[in-house]
């Protein structure tokens, strides 16, 4: 190794664990930066599933109503039909 006037030399050792220390953090910030996106699109795929559920028990209740419409409809047009044919015996 070669010695400079004034210079401390440089060992192999402490250079190599400053560079280790620095890529331990980066790795350690990496995985709770990868943490945390996971998380986060955990979260958003949770909310997603939950907007897909609610929005699909809205469709069912809107469903429901219709056939009920439907169902109040064909009362309406069988006490129509059974009046009509009470007034065609009564005239008979």
């Amino acid at each position: 190794m070669r010695r400079w006037p004034g210079r401390k030399p440089i060992s192999s050792g402490s250079g190599g664990d400053a560079f280790a220390g620095r890529a331990g953090r980066g790795a350690a910030d990496l995985e709770v930066k990868k943490a945390t996106y996971l998380e986060t699109v955990k979260r958003q795929q949770a909310q997603a599933d939950k907007a897909y559920d609610i929005q699909t028990n809205v469709m069912q209740q809107q469903l429901v109503a219709e056939q009920v419409k439907v169902q109040q409809v064909e009362k309406e047009q069988q006490v129509l039909v059974q009046d009509a044919e009470i007034q065609r015996r009564e005239r008979s």
